[in-house]
């Protein structure tokens, strides 16, 4: 028989291989089924930025009620917390390289995929991990610091809390793209609590780490990436030059015989 999760936010009982969490409202009934179930509807959704999610669609409801399951079994039932990891990874395991930050897959997958690939570091504070469906055992998951993504798209970044502990003002900020902040983006920013950040890709090279108001502006960035750009070009002219020069010596000291 299939174990039940009957959700509604306030007292716990347990009971064998049930749960019941009852409230004001109308009891909200899972079971293992049903969960298999929600997981395989969200799963072609896997690539959706979470904030590109359609108002009153099907993978909304879907989204929200797995936010639901989770936020209840994390906190009440640690078996059926076990039970939906496995699912995750029989039902997702073949897109794990597929997933990015910041997406429905992401927030499924995450920290599975964050502890697998993880050889140091808190993976709480992981572009993958943060704000994403917590592990079981998650003693190395607690991230001490804000956590940020941003996408540029043609008109700017858009930024999404990850994650946000109390009392902090230092963070993480993971980006698709970098060409510095504009004065609004480290506005937007400052609006989370920020004022000292690292800035990385979502594959953690580092871009930057400082003051907020101390990060580089796009024009900065841009005259930065032209400098390097004339920098190589000489330097691939001149040793062009000297390939010639060379050539030209040795061609007069070692002339062919006839």
């Amino acid at each position: 028989m299939p174990r039940k999760l009957r959700v509604n936010y306030s007292e716990t009982e347990k009971n064998h291989e049930e749960l019941f969490i009852k409230g004001k409202d109308s009891s909200y009934i899972m079971n293992e089924k049903l969960v298999k179930e929600l997981l395989l509807r969200l799963k072609p959704s896997a690539g959706t930025n979470i904030s590109d999610i359609k108002k009153n669609s099907q993978v909304e409801k879907d989204y929200r009620s797995l936010t639901t399951i989770v936020a209840v079994i994390c906190q009440y039932d640690t078996k059926f917390h076990h039970l939906l990891i496995s699912y995750i990874k029989d039902i997702f395991g073949d897109v794990f390289t597929q997933i990015k930050p910041g997406t429905i897959g992401s927030y499924i997958t995450g920290c599975i995929i964050s502890k697998e690939q993880a050889k140091t570091g808190i993976i709480g504070c992981q572009s993958l991990c943060a704000g994403s469906i917590p592990l079981p055992e998650n003693n190395d998951q607690f991230c001490d610091r804000i956590v940020v993504q941003g996408v540029k798209d043609k008109d700017g970044y858009r930024f999404r809390l990850l994650y946000n502990p109390p009392n902090k003002n230092n963070g993480y900020v993971y980006v698709n793209s970098f060409q510095g902040f504009t004065l609004a983006d480290k506005e937007n920013l400052q609006k989370f609590g920020l004022q000292k950040i690292i800035v990385l890709t979502y594959e953690g090279k580092l871009l930057f780490q400082g003051d907020i108001n101390d990060s580089p502006t796009p024009e900065v960035v841009s005259k930065n990436s032209n400098y390097k750009w004339w920098v190589s070009l000489i330097v691939i002219a001149v040793t062009i030059i000297l390939l010639i020069l060379l050539w030209i010596w040795y061609s007069r000291r070692y002339p062919k015989k006839s």
